[in-house]
Parts: C-alpha cells; structure tokens; sequence
C-alpha cells in the first residue's frame, strides 16, 4: 500500500453523521463520474471508496449501485454505476459552462465544503510519502471542471499549479507548507502532522549534512595545509637552505616533520617554551615562502 491509499483509507472510515456533509461529501466523489449509457459512471482505486459511495448513495437517493472490479492499464480499479437523476444531473451540472463547482451542491453548514473536498481527494487525489518528496495533487480529465476546481482551491486559500500530462489536467502542491494547508482544511490532520514531522525530520538531518562537511571541510584543508608545510621544509632541507634558517624556525619545522598528524594546538604546545596558535601559524607560513623563494 502507497502513502496515498492509506492515506485514503483513514479518510474513508470517518464516521459523517449529518446528512447536508454527506450529501457533500458524495458530491465531491462524483467529482470525475461520467454518464454512460443513461447511466451514472465513476471509477475508483479502491473498493472501499466505491463502497462509501454506494453507501451514501443508497441513504440520500435510496438507489442501488453496482461495483464491478476491472483491471485497467495494468491496475485495479472499481467502476460505480447507477441509474439516479438526480446525480445524472449533478455530474451534467459539473460539466455546464459558466456554472461554479459548488453550485449545484448545497453547503448548508461549516463542514460541508471540508466533505466535499474530502471526497474529492478520494476521488482523484494523490500524495506522496512526506519522507520521500512533498507532491500532492488532483488529477481530472475533464478541462471545464479542472478549470472550476482550480478557482474553487484558490478562493479556499489553497491554489494550486497546473499541469498537463497527455488527457489529464494536474492541480498539484510541491511546497510542504501548501499541503500541509490543504490536508488541514480537507480535515486529514494525521497526513497534515506526517508532512509537518517530515519537515522536522530533513531539517534536523540538512543540520547535521552541514555540521558533517563543514568537519570534513575543515579536516581536509587542515591535511591539505600540513602536506603543504611538510614538503615546504623538505625542500629547503634538499636545497640545504635549512640551516640558515633561526632556530624558531628550524624548532618549528622539526618538530612539524616528527608529528605530522596532530592539531596546530598540540603543535603549538609542543614548543619550549610553548607558542600560540597565532605563533605556529605564522613560523608555518614564513617556512612555505622561504620555500617558495627556491626556484
């Protein structure tokens, strides 16, 4: 099972007690039904969804569907169908030029738009795993009503980019703050909490990706400075130039050359009498330059 099925699947078996948020929440899975034959069609990922559908069809129509399972383009799907005006109005009203998404459905208290959006999400809604990547998106192949979803998420507060992938029509999120949005307002809290927790999650790790490579950053410029240093001192032995150099020099470089895999503080403290890191460093560079002289 997909982060979206499961995601669906904890949608489907709220329990919706009033009537007006049922009538909604069907409205919004009949979102991408056809009429074929006379008949009301709608197709679906689960037959769970296609149930809750019958479900609330035979308790607000009092009329039976059938679900057939079929197998398209590889994968499973459940066909609704039923013979009811109503609804066969319904979709018909969807697809009517000029006429709002929400229009023919009447939203008679403050959870009847969140029902309808559910539904809708059921219907023709994805999301990905908040671990793997933030998308989230509602996939219909019908332009009209692509066209009033979209108006539709914009005045909730949720507009949504559009894509075009062959005869469907994508409204999808990418930023995790606009799902995280959407799902509040769909009132699937638990998937709002994943992606929020995800969040969390990559930023705690990006922290600590930086804190590694500035280590390792620092690490190798430290091992790239004392190779520097060591053939700097070895040069001016080969060239016989050490021996002119004063003896702070020539204690620095001995003693660089015997510990060649400690830290400038320890370095440093290796000294008699000890030095600064300040010190070191700058006996380090006055030995690179004196060997940079030597052609």
């Amino acid at each position: 099972m997909s982060f979206s099925s499961d995601s669906k699947n904890e949608l489907v078996i709220q329990n919706i007690k009033s009537k007006c948020c049922r009538r909604s929440l069907l409205s919004g899975l009949l979102i991408a039904a056809d009429i074929v034959d006379g008949k009301l069609s709608a197709t679906y990922e689960s037959g769970e969804i296609a149930t809750v559908t019958a479900i609330c069809v035979r308790e607000l129509f009092a009329k039976e569907c059938e679900i057939a399972r079929k197998v398209m383009c590889g994968r499973e799907r459940f066909v609704l169908t039923c013979e009811s005006k109503p609804l066969i109005n319904l979709v018909k009203d969807y697809g009517r030029e000029g006429e709002e998404l929400l229009k023919p459905v009447p939203l008679k208290c403050g959870f009847c738009e969140q029902n309808f959006l559910k539904g809708i999400f059921l219907a023709i809604g994805t999301v990905n795993d908040p671990q793997k990547s933030f998308h989230a998106e509602f996939s219909l192949s019908d332009a009209l009503r692509a066209e009033k979803l979209d108006a539709m998420l914009a005045d909730m507060g949720v507009p949504a980019r559009r894509i075009v992938r062959g005869k469907k029509i994508g409204l999808y999120y990418k930023k995790e703050s606009d799902i995280e949005e959407l799902f509040a307002k769909i009132g699937a809290n638990n998937i709002a909490f994943e992606i929020i927790n995800s969040k969390i999650e990559r930023d705690i790790r990006n922290n600590e990706n930086r804190a590694t490579n500035f280590v390792a950053t620092n690490i190798s410029r430290s091992v790239n400075a004392t190779g520097k240093q060591i053939a700097a001192i070895q040069k001016l032995k080969a060239h016989e130039r050490f021996e002119f150099l004063p003896d702070d020099l020539k204690m620095t470089a001995e003693l660089r050359l015997a510990n060649d895999d400690i830290s400038l503080a320890e370095l440093a403290a290796l000294h008699v009498p000890p030095i600064s890191k300040s010190g070191l460093n700058h006996r380090l560079e006055k030995l690179v330059a004196e060997a940079e002289k030597i052609k």
